[in-house]
């Protein structure tokens, strides 16, 4: 039934757009020109690369390569590899030179010489095995072509750094061959997935003579790639780079300069031994013994049933055991680096016993440990570009949970955000909560409670909101907390805990920058259950913001937030400091006393803001 209204929906639509472009005027049809057609090809093709790619070894992080870096290309499917088409192909060396690494020209120029100049020419094949299209041949060169031409190879100042490209081909119509030795068997014969001899020795080679050595992975299938793992090779980085068609080599060029962050996964697992797996066994091109023109008619044996790729695999770890799965996989499915690290916890979920119909939700964190952005992120309590790390401009934000000002972030595509006047931007994720009809699990719950507490400063701040005493009811229910007020004063006490913290460290526990009209306004912090724990301290403070405001700012400040008396100590160092005092009607000597200032969001920065416009 799902599929009959999925078709109709599905024609519904086509006779919708072919209605639409029936009256379409025939001159805004007559704009879209074939030229039109190749860009918008060509920057599907790499994207497709830059989305899809997988890094699947970094060691050392070698990757990504320095702009300018010195590479040489080897293998002969760098030049030939599979996929493109020979008039629009973007060759390796132009691509990787786009993305800013310096190319070895004259190892490239020799490489092309041996491929025959063109991509795909049958007669220039020296490993003598025919057909580059072929699914029963491996086309690399054997290594004594490598050898008689290392003086054209080994250029002074190119090796520190080699790539090479292994390539597999495979489509539909016709099987992988599985007998590479022609000895008729595939158990215990050479098969199609793993190196061969002349692959081990460019690997080999590459060891002997470089620092370096970088593995594309150019095929559609599941290759044996054990050999990443040896050190007879000594590979520190490889990335799959799938079939990437005419442009993709252009984003193979980004991903391995950094460009672009590699976030693609595995969508099979990856063995050490693809005959370990009982789909390997109906691997070939069975033949139908009778019928017209049976020779040219095959069909595939399919015996596995729902144990295939990744299922077989994981299966069997469960029953085999541990060892038994890392003995046979090299990386499962779902596998994928990126130039950055991350941290993970999973939170509690349980169930006595499962239903039909049973939902158990299990809570995962996941936290950016690295110094790189994530592909995609969302943005939470803030939408300044002054306030979001330095790469931000390499990530795709999708959304913005916040409870500031709309900030000066922008985007290339429609953003999900949500932004409302409340204290603290928990309160708005309590509400998404609800709106999806989840609860947050116990220890969540506690955070979030502890945000609103910090944010609203015990509901003593200006910008707290009945919505945020509302939702800090709800969530000291789920978390078990009976008392908020005196979890509010141990939160504060443990804030003011100050003794023996650097001076920069204190005032960075609660730094932002903000842009006011051209000026750069750094704003710290700090709220503290007595002032007096930072008295003797002051000096020091001052002194230190003296040196944050050198760093390239007009103004430093910091507050010292006392919560019970209910005000804020002013601490600046400025180009101008009447300017900031005037904005909160007090003298620019000293320290002042600011009664009642206990939010930076809604007392201080609007004021500073219409000071910097005046």
């Amino acid at each position: 039934m799902k599929r009959i209204t999925f078709l109709k929906k599905g024609i519904s639509l086509v006779c919708a757009i072919l209605m639409l472009t029936a009256v379409l005027p025939t001159a805004l049809a007559a704009e879209y020109t074939s030229d039109d057609c190749y860009v918008e090809g060509y920057d599907t093709s790499v994207e497709i690369v830059e989305e899809g790619a997988v890094l699947l070894k970094n060691a050392n992080g070698i990757l990504p390569l320095q702009d300018g870096a010195k590479v040489t290309l080897l293998g002969s499917m760098s030049y030939n590899y599979v996929g493109g088409d020979d008039d629009n192909t973007v060759m390796m060396d132009a691509a990787f030179i786009e993305a800013g690494l310096d190319v070895n020209m004259q190892a490239w120029n020799w490489l092309e010489t041996m491929c025959g100049g063109k991509r795909g020419v049958r007669d220039a094949d020296p490993s003598g095995l025919g057909d580059w299209d072929s699914y029963a041949a491996i086309h690399e060169f054997p290594i004594e072509e490598y050898e008689k031409a290392k003086s054209e190879i080994l250029v002074e100042g190119y090796c520190d750094t080699a790539i090479v490209t292994l390539s597999r081909t495979a489509a539909e119509g016709s099987a992988l061959s599985m007998d590479l030795d022609g000895d008729g068997s595939t158990v215990n014969g050479t098969t199609y997935l793993e190196l061969d001899d002349n692959e081990r020795n460019l690997m080999k080679f590459c060891k002997e003579n470089f620092k370096h050595t970088i593995v594309l992975l150019n095929t559609s299938s599941a290759m044996e790639i054990g050999f990443l793992d040896s050190e007879e090779y000594n590979v520190e980085a490889c990335l799959w780079i799938g079939h990437p068609g005419d442009a993709g080599l252009v984003g193979v060029g980004k991903l391995i300069t950094g460009a672009v962050n590699p976030s693609g996964r595995l969508v099979d697992t990856w063995a050490y031994d693809v005959s370990t797996n009982p789909t390997f066994y109906n691997m070939d091109n069975n033949r139908y013994a009778n019928g017209q023109d049976a020779d040219n008619n095959t069909f595939y044996q399919y015996e596995e049933g729902i144990y295939v790729g990744y299922r077989y695999y994981e299966t069997r770890g469960e029953t085999d055991g541990e060892d038994w799965y890392n003995a046979n996989v090299v990386y499962p499915f779902g596998y994928g680096l990126s130039y950055t690290t991350f941290n993970w916890t999973v939170g509690d979920a349980s169930a006595s016993e499962i239903e039909l119909g049973t939902t158990i939700t299990v809570p995962v964190t996941v936290k950016n440990t690295g110094s790189v952005a994530g592909k995609d992120v969302y943005i939470v309590d803030y939408s300044d570009l002054n306030q979001a790390p330095d790469d931000f401009k390499d990530c795709t934000l999708k959304g913005i949970v916040d409870h500031h000002k709309l900030g000066d972030m922008t985007s290339s595509a429609p953003l999900e955000i949500v932004i409302m006047p409340v204290g603290c931007t928990n309160t708005i994720l309590k509400r998404m909560y609800d709106y999806l009809g989840f609860v947050p699990p116990k220890n969540i719950a506690g955070a979030m409670l502890c945000a609103i507490l910090s944010d609203t400063v015990i509901f003593k701040s200006p910008t707290c909101t009945p919505a945020d005493k509302a939702a800090a009811a709800e969530l000291a229910e789920i978390a078990g907390i009976k008392d908020i007020e005196a979890l509010g004063m141990e939160l504060f006490t443990a804030k003011s805990a100050v003794k023996g913290v650097a001076a920069r460290d204190l005032i960075m526990r609660d730094f932002k920058d903000f842009n006011m009209s051209g000026s750069k306004v750094g704003i710290g912090q700090l709220e503290l259950v007595d002032l007096k724990l930072l008295e003797d301290r002051i000096p020091e403070l001052l002194a230190d913001l003296a040196a944050l405001k050198a760093e390239g700012r007009h103004t430093a400040i910091l507050l010292l937030t006392d919560i019970m008396k209910e005000g804020s100590l002013l601490l600046m160092v400025s180009d101008d400091p009447a300017k900031i005092a005037g904005a909160f009607g007090t003298t620019a000597e000293g320290t002042p006393w600011l009664p009642g200032v206990m939010s930076r969001k809604k007392q201080v920065v609007p004021n500073l803001e219409a000071a910097f416009k005046a």
